[in-house]
């Protein structure tokens, strides 16, 4: 085969058409793109649900050219607008979402289980009873996104703080209920 010439594959392109058969790949690279993301955007042009609205027809008229008779105005109205913090009011959660717990820190025997029960007859979920070190004041503590629970459940505690749970308090529950010395019965 020293004389022959070389073969090429049957599908091998004829030299010197390397360039044409780049620009064609390219152009089918651009095209199937198109076609593509231009489907992806018809699509999520068309998931919107948002209607859209006609751009409003403004007419002028007056009682006179819709003869109606109209009674002088008696008095006018005036719109302040303020500006400033604005509050977002959190609507709690039903007790039957909520988990507490109660943890006696003022000493008295038997005292955090019949909060507990009388947690339970509101319809809490309630873990049960345990004990805490002494503490003078009651405390509320609450998980993130259980503040308004507890500001609510804080009624039933007029002498306790509301805070955040402590970092190194380990409870299942959305609200722990610590009663001190401060807590009456």
């Amino acid at each position: 085969m020293s004389g022959s010439p070389r073969r090429r594959g049957r599908h091998a392109a004829p030299r010197g058409d390397f360039a044409r058969e780049l620009a064609v790949m390219v152009a089918g690279i651009l095209a199937v793109g198109l076609v593509v993301f231009g489907g992806l955007w018809v699509m999520a042009d068309l998931g919107d649900d948002t209607p859209t609205q006609a751009e409003p027809t403004r007419t002028t008229a007056t009682a006179a050219t819709l003869g109606i008779t109209q009674p002088p105005p008696t008095s006018t109205s005036t719109t302040t607008t303020t500006t400033g913090p604005t509050t977002t009011t959190t609507v709690p959660r039903p007790p039957g979402e909520v988990t507490v717990q109660v943890l006696n820190g003022k000493g008295v025997a038997g005292l955090a289980g019949r909060v507990t029960e009388e947690l339970a007859g509101d319809g809490y979920r309630t873990l049960p009873a345990d004990n805490h070190s002494p503490l003078d004041t009651s405390r509320i503590w609450y998980k993130p996104g259980f503040q308004a629970e507890a500001e609510l459940l804080a009624a039933s505690f007029p002498d306790a703080v509301v805070e955040p749970v402590p970092a190194d308090l380990v409870s299942e529950a959305d609200i722990v209920v610590v009663l001190g010395a401060s807590y009456e019965e």
